[in-house]
């Protein structure tokens, strides 16, 4: 995997697990899911749990 893929998913990953301990808990991944299914803000970090959208 090229080293920009690797920072690039870090860095999406630290958009998840938005309390700083390194790791997704059950709990935030829960909030996070249900924020994915039901925001419509593409800045909320829910709806990057299958990637971001690209853009047309």
């Amino acid at each position: 995997m090229p080293a920009d893929s690797i920072s690039s998913a870090l860095c999406e990953f630290d958009r998840l697990a938005q309390d700083g301990d390194g790791y997704l808990s059950r709990p935030e991944f829960a909030a996070l899911w249900t924020r994915f299914w039901t925001s419509d803000d593409p800045r909320e970090p829910g709806n990057l749990m299958c990637g971001e959208l690209p853009r047309v």
